[in-house]
């Protein structure tokens, strides 16, 4: 698959399994002309909210209450998923960065993916390949 189109893919999936697809190998031949977009599709329930202050994240010591640790897991993984989207961005918005930058975004994405620390159970699975090809 090409580095623009997994990019693209990312940006533009509307479930959680395929913004977190893994293609088998990836290459950055035809990288296309800088693609810019406003904001990233999402998945139901996972959309951008402007939080009050009443909304800030549970305080620490409030954590042995699991419906406080599941607010701060939900928000957490919301802040990893703009991550992964904004690396995703990068690649369509600078078509003409050198090849190593765009390789090295291509790594982190796939990085961000088979860390051992991060791993959702199913539905969903994550199983990823390190073999990019360029």
């Amino acid at each position: 698959m090409e580095l623009r189109e997994w990019a693209k893919r990312i940006l533009t999936a509307d479930t959680l399994e395929e913004k977190l697809l893994c293609p088998d190998n990836l290459t950055d031949n035809c990288p296309g002309a800088p693609l810019l977009f406003n904001e990233p599709t999402r998945p139901p329930g996972m959309g951008f909210n402007k939080r009050s202050k009443e909304e800030k994240l549970p305080p620490f010591q409030t954590h042995d209450s699991s419906d406080n640790r599941a607010i701060c897991l939900h928000r957490f993984a919301g802040h990893e998923l703009l991550a992964v989207e904004i690396m995703a961005h990068a690649l369509t918005a600078f078509p003409d960065a050198p090849k190593a930058f765009r390789k090295g975004v291509a790594h982190t994405l796939y990085f961000i993916r088979k860390s051992p620390g991060f791993a959702i159970g199913p539905p969903i699975t994550m199983t990823c390949h390190d073999d990019l090809s360029w």
